[in-house]
């Protein structure tokens, strides 16, 4: 334990270290002058300390600090038992307290949240609120992977984008971030626009009503709507630095804020304004903004400087708000744009990240496809061959695969993670951290050397993103050489088209529980809306079905353990599972195995003409399009079927397509869903007879035609006796009639399901079978059309006449349409008007 005399010593040693530092910090000198050889030589600095700072506070203590310990440094190392005196000592206390508050740096009257400039180390994503950020990001496409870099470290719930120059070229797929949803303003490809990203957790409105009236104003207003808490209005805006009339864009503006002042809600502008705030002598434009921001109690809450280069400092990136106490906001800079990223947090305590999706699937981690097989063959599949009732064969087979399948590769849940890039690298990874390493070096040191590395590195960077997203798209396309559909899916997710949507979500399970029932209410309701219209009217669809010579009858015929097998070796093995729970990677490798049970149920729905009601329930997700993510209108609905159910199916579709080519019984004007026919078929013949009208100097008027839920609102009833109309027998009916009863679905959002509802009309959504029964179903339509020629893929129909001037064609256009409403309403099916166009081609 130490001595009195021997702490006090401690004490004194450790105040000159902080006297020291308070020298450093209040005047400008060489340390080396201070020190020399152990010695203090404090005559020079006191002196020159003394002319410099007579009348500086900071100055005499430091010199009466200076001189105490001074006095008595030399006795204190050489003498342990001299004493130091109160006045001595308190000297060298104040003096350390004073040192400590000055090297503080940020001692503030009312010490609280402020606006900073954050390293490179810091993330947003660790401080609770609202996140909102900003950026000029000077072209989108090509910055993309690291906003996602950024997304996925920060995760702000608002990103608001300057400078996008995006325009109806690039689509909003090509611009997707998992996880939010995106609104956009474009202006030209090398010049302006604006974009939000909102996350999906976030209900939000777009206001629109200032698209017309301030068209020159670059800016996107909505409402944006936090979980249980109370909305506000949020602009994301940008002004070019070259803008003409301050005036008018300021007038403008306060236009916009006087409407929305009406809402009595707080509001948010932000964005690169290019008013720079920190100018010492502000011009009169600037000056004229912020009084029109004062007007609106909108007070600016970023203090430091938001673009930094070598020659200049501005704050041009302004974040606006009427509610600046709730605030915490800050400046990010990130490498790849000369726009640091400004930040503010809204306090909002009951803001929860979204739940994480989850699924269920199975562990294929240590699946051993050989060992499978052989416990499969190992099953007594004969079993199945004693039961008579085809549910009861169905439940025998599931259970007996399942025991085998639950061993080697089980049911487990897991958390379904954001889309990664595949082209970012650990390498390029490793770039982006050195290249913002430098960055950040510049901005605080200005040092030349540190700005030519962040250069350097920063064209590195991009260097290497082009490279590696080209060997990745390379070598997928190397993969799929001599496919032309997996060819064409990569060219899609190239462009961007290939992406989808994401689906909707929800924050707890009661709220997943009652969404799950309202898309699924809606889903079933609008078929049944629509089929209503015509339900009423007296229908006589036999009329236009065409005269045929009868041709043999067709019946179901069995199924052979060869034709299994191959089906089940045709499945793609990344197919979506169905209710079952059976994945179609283990029917596909346990296919010579599986040939046979499989063939004993399929025959067996021929032969009872029933098929399990377990393959008759869909799972319905819902695809979000665009707009409201509220609205059950602005969602696609994706039906998944069992993989065994659509085995079958391909079966049973193998064997009545064939009829009906064999038999010509199909429409020679139909190239949907037909073997040797495609789109391409289809525009191919269409462009051929307008080149061919052209060349004879004629114009060809076209209307094409679309149905409103076509493939929903097909009427069972019609559609089996059109059926038996074209030959199939009595008996096999009996089997399409059970393929359309007891059919339901239920709609799934991550883990949480609706209730299951029945479905009374239309082909089913997802089936194998159901695109080729729909073609059947409008084989006639072209027969009620008199004078115009038809072409059709699908549902998708296109009605043209050719004629010297358009007004010769008009007549006859309106009697085939009055023909094709009385053929629709013969076949309860309702025509879209809002999408049918009439269009003249040629001249």
């Amino acid at each position: 334990m130490l001595s009195k005399s021997q702490y006090e010593v401690l004490v004194g040693i450790s105040a000159a270290l902080y006297l020291f530092h308070l020298l450093c910090f209040i005047l400008p000198v060489n340390r080396h002058k201070i020190f020399r050889h152990g010695s203090l030589l404090g005559e020079e600095p006191l002196e020159g300390l003394n002319e410099r700072w007579k009348s500086d506070f900071k100055a005499k203590i430091a010199q009466t600090a200076l001189n105490e310990f001074a006095a008595r440094a030399v006795d204190m190392a050489g003498n342990h038992k001299v004493k130091l005196s109160k006045h001595t000592t308190s000297t060298l206390a104040y003096c350390l307290c004073l040192s400590l508050l000055l090297s503080s740096g940020n001692v503030e009257r009312n010490p609280g949240p402020k606006s900073t400039s954050q390293s490179g180390n810091f993330k947003l994503s660790t401080v609770k609120g609202l996140r909102i950020c900003n950026l000029n990001v000077r072209s989108l496409v090509n910055k993309m992977d690291e906003i996602r870099v950024f997304c996925e470290t920060h995760l702000p719930h608002v990103l608001s984008l300057n400078e996008t120059w995006l325009d109806s070229s690039i689509s909003d797929s090509e611009i997707q971030l998992p996880g939010y949803s995106l609104v956009r303003r474009d202006k030209t490809r090398r010049n302006g626009g604006v974009l939000i990203y909102i996350s999906s957790n976030l209900n939000y409105k777009v206001i629109q009503e200032f698209e017309n009236d301030q068209p020159d104003i670059q800016c996107l207003w909505m409402e944006i709507t936090p979980p249980k808490s109370k909305g506000f209005i949020f602009c994301s805006c940008y002004r070019p630095p070259n803008a003409d009339n301050v005036a008018t864009y300021v007038e403008g503006l306060r236009n916009m804020l006087t409407v929305m002042a009406d809402r009595e809600k707080e509001i948010v502008i932000t964005g690169d304004l290019n008013f720079d705030l920190k100018q010492s002598n502000k011009p009169a434009s600037t000056k004229r903004f912020m009084n029109m921001a004062k007007e609106f109690s909108l007070r600016q809450i970023i203090d430091n400087f938001t673009r930094i280069t070598e020659n200049s400092k501005t704050l041009i990136d302004l974040f606006f708000t009427s509610r600046p106490d709730l605030y915490v906001s800050g400046v990010i800079p990130v490498g790849f744009s000369d726009h640091s990223a400004t930040y503010a947090v809204r306090k909002l305590h009951r803001l929860k990240p979204p739940p994480p999706r989850i699924i269920d699937t199975r562990n294929f981690k240590r699946f051993n496809r050989d060992a499978f097989i052989e416990d499969l063959n190992k099953v007594p599949w004969s079993l199945i061959n004693s039961f008579a009732d085809v549910e009861d064969a169905w439940d025998s087979f599931k259970h007996l695969f399942c025991e085998v399948a639950d061993t080697h590769a089980p049911r487990i849940r897991v958390r379904v993670r954001g889309n990664k890039v595949p082209w970012l690298t650990r390498e390029v990874k490793h770039l982006i951290n050195e290249r913002d390493r430098f960055h950040n070096l510049a901005l605080r040191s200005n040092n030349e050397l540190h700005w030519s590395s962040y250069k350097r590195l920063r064209n590195v960077v991009t260097l290497k993103l082009r490279k590696e997203k080209e060997r990745y798209y390379n070598e997928l396309f190397q993969e799929t050489r001599g496919d032309s559909r997996g060819t064409w899916k990569n060219l899609k997710r190239l462009l961007g088209n290939g992406s989808k949507s994401s689906s909707a979500t929800a924050r707890t399970a009661n709220e997943a529980k009652d969404k799950c029932n309202t898309f699924n209410s809606f889903f079933v309701s609008c078929a049944e809306d629509l089929r209503s219209i015509h339900r009423s009217t007296a229908r006589s669809f036999s009329k236009w079905l065409p005269q045929i010579v009868r041709p043999e009858k067709f019946n179901l015929r069995k199924i052979t353990v060869t034709e299994v097998r191959k089906a089940l070796k045709d499945l793609k093995p990344k197919k979506a599972t169905g209710v079952d729970g059976i994945p179609s990677r283990l029917l596909k490798d346990g296919s010579d195995a599986l040939a046979y049970p499989l063939s004993l149920i399929f025959n067996l729905t021929i032969q009872q003409n029933v098929i399990p009601a377990e393959w008759k329930k869909a799972k319905v997700t819902p695809l979000h399009k665009s707009g409201s993510k509220d609205d059950p209108r602005n969602y696609r609905p994706i039906s998944v079927l069992p993989v065994v159910s659509k085995v079958l199916e391909r079966l049973i579709h193998k064997q009545l397509a064939s009829f009906f080519d064999d038999h010509n019984l199909l429409c020679k004007l139909q190239s949907g869903f037909r073997r040797m026919h495609s789109t391409e078929t289809a525009v191919t013949y269409f462009a051929d007879e307008i080149l061919l009208n052209m060349d004879k100097g004629l114009v060809t008027g076209s209307v094409f035609i679309d149905l409103a839920k076509a493939f929903d609102t097909v009427d069972h009833d019609i559609l089996l006796r059109k059926l038996e109309y074209y030959g199939i027998c009595e008996e096999s009916l009996l089997w399409f009639k059970d393929y359309f009863t007891g059919r339901k679905q239920f709609v799934q959002i991550d883990s949480h399901s609706s209730e299951e509802l029945a479905i009374t009309s239309g082909v089913p959504q997802g089936s194998i079978l159901g695109p080729l029964l729909f073609i059947v179903y409008i084989n006639d339509l072209p027969r009620c059309v008199k004078h115009c020629s038809v072409n059709m893929y699908a549902d998708d129909t296109v009605l043209y006449l050719a004629g010297p001037t358009v007004d010769n064609l008009t007549f006859y256009f309106n009697q085939d349409l009055q023909c094709l409403s009385e053929w629709l309403e013969d076949n309860n099916l309702v025509l879209n008007v809002s999408k049918t166009n009439f269009v003249v081609l040629g001249c």
